[in-house]
């Protein structure tokens, strides 16, 4: 906590949605995953939980561009930003900045 991180990626696997309310109740870190979650339905619980501060789903492994963007709408919705995982081709990378500027909690995206 004394160095300020944006963020702590995938401290935990994410289908602990219960841990993840935990940990982020210990900690004024924001905590951060989603970069192996398909589809918005498996973010919901996650969401709901209160245990992220930021999502960082995948735009090849999440669902597409469209579904990427109803995943940033349904963080919104909880108060919780996106920052967009982005380890893949340069087409992909303008893909993945097509859905960043589409969607209003976009926090950054990553790229290699």
């Amino acid at each position: 906590e004394k160095y300020v991180p944006a963020w702590l990626e995938d401290v935990i696997p994410w289908q602990y949605t219960e841990q993840y309310r935990q940990l982020q109740d210990a900690t004024t870190v924001p905590i951060c995953t989603g970069e192996d979650i398909y589809l918005k339905e498996a973010f919901e619980p996650l969401l709901k939980s209160g245990g992220l501060s930021v999502i960082h789903p995948d735009l090849l492994t999440s669902g597409g561009i469209l579904e990427t963007k109803k995943i940033g709408d349904m963080a919104q919705d909880h108060g919780v930003a996106m920052a967009i995982h982005m380890a893949e081709s340069p087409i992909a990378a303008m893909a993945a900045a097509h859905v960043a500027t589409a969607t209003e909690n976009f926090m950054a995206l990553e790229y290699h």
